[in-house]
């Protein structure tokens, strides 16, 4: 009983080391694996920008996606009271662009149902450098808010290097899953195997 139990680890054991062997597993773990210290990732689902500006009445918050060259961008607009930072939802607000060239682009923000909230829409720029401000006209009272300069920019490409990582995942999970599979089956097989020889010879040495 001892010799066969010994021979079922033996088998099990070589079965798993060919396994391993020739797993795709070995192959990808160690394809230009860096193990030196984490790099910092950038995360695309991080896709919104925000801009603040403060005045000696107002503090203004603007959010859009990411400024994308040749592309309507939608935007929300926060309007407070810089004393009190109150929601403003009576005000007149005008977003102003202006570009290298001079040339000025009038974009009108619409108030919303939510107090101090404020949507926009930009209509599509081609790629720039551009001043950013703010008219807001609150109780006859006018004032610019600027927001400084900001980048249009062309949609970010996805990098071929992405794509290899996400494949590199997929193929490790794969290996992984069909290594499991096939030291299960194994261990299964010579279990049924050597189970009747292991009851036969019980069977013999009682009889003798």
């Amino acid at each position: 009983m001892n010799e066969i139990f010994q021979q079922i680890v033996r088998e099990i054991l070589l079965v798993g080391i060919i396994a391993l062997l020739a797993s795709p597993l070995l192959i990808f773990a160690h394809g230009d694996e860096d193990h030196g210290e984490a790099k910092p990732q950038t995360s695309v689902k991080q896709n919104i920008e925000t801009r603040t500006a403060v005045s000696d009445d107002f503090e203004i918050l603007l959010k859009t996606p990411l400024l994308e060259s040749d592309k309507e961008i939608g935007g929300k607009l926060f309007l407070t009271s810089h004393e009190t930072n109150e929601p403003i939802s009576n005000a007149i607000i005008t977003l102003l662009l202006e570009g290298e060239d001079g040339k000025k682009t009038e974009i009108v923000v619409n108030p919303t149902d939510s107090q101090g909230v404020y949507r926009l829409t930009i209509p599509p720029i081609p790629q720039s450098t551009l001043k950013l401000s703010a008219k807001i006209n609150h109780f006859g009272k006018d004032e610019i808010v600027s927001f400084g300069t900001m980048e249009i920019k062309p949609a970010p490409i996805e990098s071929s290097a992405e794509n290899t990582s996400w494949e590199r995942s997929a193929l490790l999970g794969l290996g992984a899953i069909g290594l499991l599979t096939l030291l299960g089956f194994v261990a299964f097989l010579l279990f049924r195997n050597f189970r009747p020889k292991a009851q036969t010879i019980e069977q013999e040495t009682v009889s003798v």
